[in-house]
């Protein structure tokens, strides 16, 4: 799905116009993206799911062209866990 199919789906079922649509939809998503930030950060969206930042811890990885070991740096992650009603129904 594109970034106008959401909007496009937002405009019809609120009853507002696309331009409006559009700005609503980027706040959205906006919002979202400051709220998870760090570590332990967690946006529950009852009947969609949970997402959560994590850190992965730094490891040893294979360049699998040359099969030559190098240091993966740890950084945040960003995991999302359907809810059982999404699950089910998809």
């Amino acid at each position: 799905m594109k970034l106008e199919e959401i909007v496009n789906c937002v405009s019809e079922d609120s009853a507002i116009n696309k331009k409006q649509a559009k700005l609503a939809v980027a706040s959205t998503f906006g919002s979202v993206g400051v709220l998870l930030s760090k570590e332990g950060d967690k946006l529950v969206i009852p009947s969609f799911g949970t997402f959560l930042v994590k850190k992965r811890n730094a490891r040893v990885g294979r360049n699998p062209q040359t099969g030559e070991a190098i240091q993966i740096a740890e950084k945040l992650s960003l995991t999302f866990k359907a809810s059982k009603l999404l699950q089910e129904n998809y």
